[in-house]
């Protein structure tokens, strides 16, 4: 039985996507690279250092990990620069109907607290029951190491929590972790989520399957 639900955040809760794109225009072009929005997709869960790495690679370029933490940073500070990113209307009422009915909730992302305060308000924030960011953890997804950590904060069995995500490197972890998956297609399509145990077209899908989803254990 499910007693827990697990949210990735970009992609799930914010629909992030273009701004992260654009403040990596805004970074990387002085390097001769232009990002690619299937690398961004593809790569969506993990630390923006990581990010910096697979964009600097899909260029044929290599760039240290020194440079790449503080070009992330920089991204980050152009993300949060260029106002305010919609989030998904039906994340909320998906949290809701889970905090009525006594689920914990929370956000595992491979994004820093920071960007989650820039999109979120304080009432929303309020839902979640803990937030796993980027510096928390030693393994970003697609380790399991996130979202065990998720499962131990909130004193949860990891065979109890239901798992949102829309990204390869997430899905990855949240098996491993002997979760269950759920995939939506906000940024990708099915061939991309097929590792997850349910793939879904949208938060609306997921609100139809909610009832039946977390009657899965």
């Amino acid at each position: 039985m499910i007693q827990a639900l697990l949210f990735d955040f970009d992609g799930v809760i914010a629909a992030s996507f273009p701004f992260h794109f654009r403040a990596w225009q805004q970074v990387i072009t002085a390097f001769d690279v232009r990002p690619h929005d299937m690398v961004i997709k593809l790569h969506e869960g993990q630390p923006a250092r990581l990010m910096a790495q697979a964009l600097f690679k899909a260029a044929g370029l290599s760039i240290p990990r020194e440079e790449a933490i503080v070009l992330a940073g920089r991204k980050n500070e152009a993300f949060r620069k260029l106002g305010r990113v919609p989030v998904y209307p039906q994340a909320f009422e998906i949290l809701r109907m889970a905090k009525k009915q006594g689920f914990k909730t929370a956000v595992v992302t491979g994004t820093r607290l920071e960007n989650v305060r820039h999109v979120l308000g304080d009432e929303q924030m309020k839902l979640f029951d803990s937030i796993i960011q980027d510096g928390d953890y030693r393994q970003p997804k697609p380790n399991p190491e996130p979202y065990l950590l998720a499962a131990k904060r909130l004193s949860v069995p990891p065979q109890a929590c239901l798992v949102v995500e829309n990204a390869p490197p997430g899905i990855t972890a949240a098996k491993k972790a002997g979760m269950f998956c759920v995939a939506l297609k906000t940024t990708l399509s099915q061939e991309h989520l097929a590792q997850a145990d349910v793939i879904l077209k949208d938060h609306q899908a997921l609100i139809a399957r909610f009832d039946a989803l977390i009657q899965y254990r």
